[in-house]
């Protein structure tokens, strides 16, 4: 589904997920009530109990919780919409893409695409899911306040938060841990990125730059090899890009590739996908991505999660490599 910024739309759209989820849960209830209460005998009633309780009642279920997702998140992106058309604030939020079904994905624009010269894509990485989708697009909204007071114009930038693929879970659920340890995830995430890059039909001007955090790095870095219209790469708290120096991912000429990681960060230590970006053997331009106001860095896990924060060397540096000025350079090493 692809919308606008159009709240009544939104608001229309969300009533319609909404009531959905409500027939869904009454339907199954009355189905399975009407089954179990009915006179009927032989093989073929216990088969269809089992079926009815085993997979069209989770199955039901899971797509009622899908559908009260994206009703929230709808309401939530209308809302933040009025607040925003009503004052005089930053820069508008556009809901470019929602799709509930199957891998869970949302993109949300912070500023305009369309009229913007310089244009950010933030992917992250494990962990993230429509639950938590709103901190997404709060680390985009702080990008796109900072990197436009460089630039000029509010809408000179515009920074998109893209959940456009399934992100691996977290180490600490065994389930997900085999995602979280292999690039698949990555490389089906860099082909719909790639496509959604090319959906915009950027102007040749403008700078696009792909900003990937922890497991997010691995699908910025493919989606902008090849034949590709972004400018700049950064990767951040990565756990490695699959290769050992930059000249092997084969990105554009001319695209530069800055990599930042916090000296606690234990995901970026851990070189799981290969050496780390921001050792010099490496080649990409390490900048600070210290965390805090010269203050003593956060413990790992929280330090993985916090190169967004208000007030941060790191959120200085990524808003001046999207607005194409030079970062505060360190090496981690």
């Amino acid at each position: 589904m692809r919308l606008g910024a159009d709240t009544d739309q939104l608001e229309r759209t969300a009533t319609m997920y909404a009531d959905a989820a409500i027939r869904i849960r009454s339907a199954a209830a009355a189905l399975v009530t009407e089954a179990n209460n009915v006179t009927w005998n032989g093989p073929d009633r216990e088969q269809t109990l089992v079926l009815l309780r085993r997979q069209i009642l989770p199955m039901a279920d899971a797509t009622s919780e899908r559908f009260d997702a994206a009703a929230a998140s709808l309401r939530s992106h209308s809302a933040a919409q009025r607040r925003v058309s009503e004052s005089d604030g930053p820069a508008s939020r556009v809901l470019l893409h929602l799709d509930p079904f199957g891998p869970a994905t949302e993109v949300v624009a912070v500023g305009n695409v369309s009229t913007a010269t310089h244009v950010a894509i933030l992917v992250p990485g494990m962990g993230s899911s429509l639950g938590n989708y709103d901190t997404q697009v709060d680390h985009a909204v702080r990008l796109q306040t900072a990197a436009a007071a460089l630039v000029g114009p509010t809408d000179a930038v515009a920074v998109v938060a893209w959940l456009g693929y399934d992100a691996p879970g977290r180490l600490s659920d065994p389930a997900d841990a085999i995602a979280v340890l292999s690039s698949h995830d990555a490389e089906v995430g860099a082909v719909a990125l790639r496509t959604f890059i090319d959906g915009l039909h950027l102007r040749d001007d403008v700078v696009v730059t792909l900003i990937g955090h922890s497991y997010g790095s691995l699908v910025v870095v493919d989606a902008a090899n090849g034949d590709s219209p972004v400018d700049q790469v950064l990767v951040l708290g990565s756990p490695g890009l699959g290769v050992d120096d930059v000249e092997a991912l084969g990105l554009p000429v001319g695209t530069e590739l800055f990599a930042g990681a916090a000296s606690s960060d234990l995901v970026a230590a851990s070189e799981w996908f290969g050496r780390d970006p921001t050792d010099p053997r490496f080649g990409a331009t390490a900048i600070d991505a210290s965390i805090g106001n010269g203050e003593p860095e956060p413990r790992f896990p929280r330090s993985h999660s916090s190169y967004f924060d208000d007030g941060s060397r790191a959120l200085d540096n990524i808003a001046r490599i999207i607005a194409e000025r030079r970062p505060t350079a360190e090496r981690r090493r």
